[in-house]
């Protein structure tokens, strides 16, 4: 996480991708999502999402061929993520980006964009919870550079 990592490195910029920007005062949980409703499956203390479901879910824009390739990488989380104290939560003290992916089946918009409020800048974008696999280009730009021209800077 993010949030958590860049405390105390000489980081100028955080930029969150359809992810948890952790704010140790909201314990709200997400919005139902069909990443709740994939088949969770929990093994020992790590969580696995149902390979079945889980091309659906993650990368909805990719191609079958991308999208089965992608399922493949993927690996169990731990059922207790790292807690984050209101001191070490990053973004309070570097700027930082929000992209908010609208077409996220993962992470519900709606959960996004109350997490994104943290943030220095949102930025929302018609695509699946992967822009990594399907906009690579975009994303390096807006990592690298900024918002590309035109997209959806808001």
């Amino acid at each position: 996480m993010i949030t958590q990592a860049a405390t105390g490195l000489p980081v100028t910029r955080l930029v969150y991708v359809a992810a948890f920007l952790g704010d140790p005062r909201d314990e709200d949980v997400p919005a139902t999502s069909s990443l709740l409703s994939a088949s969770l499956l929990i093994d020992g203390l790590e969580l696995r999402v149902d390979p079945q479901a889980a091309a659906a879910v993650f990368y909805g824009d990719a191609d079958a061929q991308a999208a089965t390739a992608w399922v493949a990488r993927l690996r169990p989380m731990p059922l207790e993520g790292p807690s984050v104290s209101d001191a070490e939560a990053a973004w309070r003290s570097i700027p930082s980006t929000y992209l908010v992916c609208t077409n996220d089946q993962a992470l519900p918009p709606v959960s996004q964009r109350k997490m994104a409020a943290n943030a220095s800048e949102v930025i929302e974008w018609p695509t699946d919870h992967a822009p990594f696999l399907t906009r690579p280009a975009e994303l390096a730009e807006l990592i690298v550079g900024g918002t590309p021209a035109g997209r959806g800077r808001r």
